[in-house]
């Protein structure tokens, strides 16, 4: 009987083996899909950011705004969601290369580099006060506004 036994469990064993190794291709395969649609979306972003700026660059220099105070309102609106989303994937692909270099540079674990641990402390600093000075420029941005030459200031 032990002959059996010993067949049955490596059948079993390899045909666990090979449901995991399914289960691990799908995974990955989903994950990459994931990705390629967050660039393609990123892409969208940008390239609908890019448009709206050209369309807002128009409506100002053609003074359509004067006849139509309240799109003035509606354009600032907009132009403040797409700041948002336009802050969101310049995070994401931050972020995105910090872990490709941390990947890259072994981050992580060990002993290793003497002082790498300070050296990323001082640019995650240097980051977030980048971030800190950027969103301080973009809520300036969000509460003010030029119409037909004039500044302006929504209040807080």
């Amino acid at each position: 009987m032990e002959p059996r036994q010993t067949e049955a469990e490596d059948k079993r064993k390899t045909q666990i083996r090979l449901a995991q190794r399914a289960y691990r291709l799908r995974k990955e395969q989903t994950l990459m899909a994931l990705h390629t649609k967050c660039n393609r979306l990123e892409s969208t972003i940008t390239e609908i950011a890019s448009a709206f700026g050209q369309l807002s660059d128009e409506l100002r220099r053609t003074q359509a705004l004067r006849a139509r105070p309240d799109l003035a309102r509606q354009l600032q609106d907009t132009h403040a969601m797409i700041q948002i989303a336009l802050r969101e994937v310049e995070q994401s692909r931050e972020a995105e290369m910090r872990d490709d270099a941390q990947i890259v540079y072994g981050g992580g674990g060990g002993g290793g580099g003497g002082g790498s641990a300070s050296v990323r402390e001082s640019r995650d600093s240097d980051f977030a006060k980048g971030l800190q000075q950027r969103d301080e420029k973009f809520a300036e941005d969000v509460r003010s506004i030029d119409v037909w030459g004039y500044r302006v200031v929504m209040d807080p």
